[in-house]
This record gives C-alpha cells, structure tokens and sequence, in this order.
C-alpha cells in the first residue's frame, strides 16, 4: 500500500490512512485487524485509553514493531489520547506514562486531549452524580494543555493534538500556548463534514 502522508507543522510526518482501535465486541477481532492492517502496509495507529484495549493492543504491538519485525518503530506512528478524568495537571503525566506501559511504547508520535471537558476522577470513566448528571471537575481547558506541553519537554511525546474540540476552543489553546496543537481530530464524512471547522483550521 502507498502510504500517502502530511507535514506537521513541528517538522513531524503524520500518515494520512489511520486504523482506529475502538471496538466494542471481542478484542481479539481489534487485535487481528491491527496485525493485518500493518502487515498490508499501513503506518498510523489510533489508541486511547477509554478504548479499553490498551494492554491487548500493547501485546500485538510487542509482536510486530521492533528490530527485526514487521515494521520498526521509527516507521510506524501511533496517536493516544488523555481520556477526560486526567485533564488536572497533576494527572496528565501520569496518565501518560500509563498509557505507553501498557501499550509497550517509549513515546507517543502524538498524544490528543479527547474531549475538551474534564470530569471528577475516581468515579469511573463517565462518574455521574445521584440524579444522573456527569459529574465535571471544572479543570480548565488551559491547566491541562500546559501539562500536555511538558509531555513533549519529558520525550514522552512528540506532536499534541486536540479532538472534538470547537473553533471557540481551539482558540483559547491557541492563545496561550507554547507548544501549539499539531492535529485537531474530529467527526468528517458525507453526511457531515464539519466545513466551517476545517476552513476555521485551514486559515
């Protein structure tokens, strides 16, 4: 497979075709699909921590990327995500770190803010209060972004990134950062194709 690819703006080559590693039925079906879809050549990889699936993905990636392997780890470029009860900062390294354990990586080529609201810690991935509501830490948007950029200063990560983020947000990130967002990852297809936020981007 040809792999087509765009230049971020840190200098960073970015493959264009991507696996996501979201699945909701058996995980060996994910794991099955990411050790075809390298083998039949592609060189982008989607995780997240609130994919569940980190470890097992990890396994795979033990197998195939290395010295000697399928692809070697300069060759192949894997986002993860900070899933939303991380977003103190705090928590963002730790989290991190966890992720690339379990994931059996040194680095993340880029590493994405899921969502742009946090949510209180220690209550499950989506903690709700008695009346059902989703229980928000009120952790701003900014506080996590300059913990995100001491990623990069630890080699933890490469590129940063943002995904469901609106206009009125990116801009907030883009206004006090010192280390600018090199991918905002959002919903585009046939049926919606977000053009005011891609033409927001692209300007």
């Amino acid at each position: 497979m040809s792999e087509q690819a765009v230049s971020l703006y840190n200098g960073f080559s970015m493959p264009l075709l991507g696996l996501g590693t979201w699945h909701h039925g058996d995980q060996t079906e994910m794991t099955e699909a990411i050790r075809f879809s390298v083998q039949e050549g592609f060189r982008h990889i989607d995780c997240a921590y609130v994919y569940g699936n980190e470890k097992e993905v990890g396994v795979v990636f033990g197998e195939i990327i290395g010295e000697g392997k399928e692809v070697d780890r300069s060759d192949i470029f894997i986002a993860g995500k900070l899933w939303c009860t991380e977003h103190a900062a705090d928590r963002v390294e730790a989290a991190c770190r966890s992720s690339l354990a379990d994931l059996g990586l040194d680095y993340f080529d880029l590493y994405i803010v899921h969502w742009p609201s946090g949510f209180v810690p220690g209550h499950g991935n989506v903690p709700r209060d008695e009346e059902g509501k989703v229980m928000f830490s009120g952790v701003s948007i900014e506080e996590t972004w300059g913990a995100m950029e001491k990623l990069v200063d630890l080699g933890l990560v490469r590129s940063l990134g943002l995904s469901n983020f609106n206009s009125k947000q990116v801009t907030k990130i883009l206004d006090m950062a010192r280390i600018r967002p090199a991918v905002l990852q959002v919903e585009s297809n046939p049926r919606f194709n977000n053009e005011a936020l891609r033409s927001f981007c692209a300007a």
